[in-house]
């Protein structure tokens, strides 16, 4: 019954809302999550209004059993679609954080992300324990080559937009990262118009 969550249109993932949520658990609530999050063109105000707080509503009870990605991608959905809902953001922060030893670089720059992209009034942003956790995580993952072009550009990206400025040895290790990746970037790709849309679509891998 779910699983074309990723193809549907914004009137079918209505529907399933009103009449299968009940059946629903909770990867199936991310992947409807992610998939209005990368609807072009994006869902109207009206639309998320109506279907985020109902998401949220049947996604909280299921949060401790999501995996460690489906954690990533909540929080990067949640981001993208500019949804104010604080506890969303620090629960699903948390629970990451306890698995953050296991997680690849494209999660922790996935949240990276989502905590910089988020509303500025949910906390969980500006709280000064995240990302001195985050960032030596994702260093050591660059450090093993681990990364690609685009886990750094919203590693950076994120750093930038919460001016915040990382020890002058993280960052050269960072951009030497990226430097020996740079073989595997695309930027003249014709699927590939600007880094934001080329994460939406990594994303949902």
């Amino acid at each position: 019954m779910f699983g074309s969550v990723k193809q549907q249109s914004l009137g079918q993932l209505q529907h399933l809302l009103e009449n299968h949520v009940h059946h629903m658990d909770g990867s199936v609530l991310v992947a409807m999550l992610l998939r209005l999050a990368k609807l072009r063109p994006p869902p109207p105000r009206q639309a998320k209004e109506q279907l985020l707080p109902e998401i949220w509503h049947h996604l909280y009870p299921h949060l401790q059993t999501l995996q460690l990605h489906e954690l990533s991608l909540a929080l990067w959905a949640a981001a993208k679609l500019d949804y104010n809902q604080p506890a969303l953001y620090r629960i699903c922060l948390q629970l990451f954080l306890r698995q953050l030893d296991s997680a690849p670089a494209r999660h922790v720059s996935n949240v990276m992300y989502a905590l910089a992209a988020a509303p500025l009034h949910n906390a969980a942003q500006h709280d000064l324990r995240v990302l001195p956790q985050l960032l030596p995580a994702f260093v050591k993952l660059a450090e093993a080559g681990e990364v690609n072009p685009q886990d750094v550009s919203n590693c950076l990206w994120a750093l930038a937009k919460l001016n915040l400025q990382p020890y002058s040895t993280d960052k050269r290790k960072i951009l030497a990262a990226m430097q020996s990746q740079l073989h595997s970037a695309a930027p003249h790709s014709s699927s590939s118009s600007s880094s934001s849309s080329k994460f939406a679509t990594r994303s949902g891998s």
